[in-house]
């Protein structure tokens, strides 16, 4: 089970590094503001590659046990749902900056900003992260229980 996840880590973690390089590289990549959402949505997903797919892969292996402690286990799992809702976010705000670009290409060049897209892409990395941290974090204390 482990051995076929090491190539597919391998190219998360590449194929994601060398978006967020060739953005940090190419000028004429990064001077489109657009283009931020797609490193966004890099950033994620390597960090998705980086820590969540091997650590699927440890609990799977385990026989659907966690072997590493809780603390490790609900940093896990508030980094996975985070990153995920982050990703999928991005590719909504990236889906949408496109049909705006293209459907209302006036309209939208006016109201397109640094300032607005760096607004939007902080607000799909927050609200996640908060969602998750309340609920996985705080779930003991909202249940009245112990965690785990």
């Amino acid at each position: 089970m482990a051995i076929p996840v090491f190539p597919i880590c391998t190219e998360t973690i590449i194929g994601n590094a060398m978006v967020i390089i060739a953005y940090k590289l190419q000028r004429s990549i990064s001077k489109q503001v657009s283009n931020r959402y797609i490193v966004s949505l890099a950033i994620s997903d390597l960090i998705i590659g980086i820590e969540g797919i091997p650590l699927f892969t440890v609990y799977v292996v385990n026989g659907d046990r966690w072997p590493l402690g809780a603390i490790a286990c609900e940093t896990w799992l508030f980094l996975d749902y985070t990153l995920c809702l982050v990703s999928i976010l991005t590719v909504l705000l990236i889906t949408a900056d496109r049909y705006l670009s293209v459907c209302h290409t006036a309209k939208y060049l006016k109201w397109q900003s640094p300032t607005k897209t760096q607004v939007l892409i902080f607000l799909s990395w927050i609200f996640p992260a908060v969602m998750f941290g309340l609920m996985i974090y705080g779930w003991s204390f909202l249940s009245g229980g112990t965690g785990g």
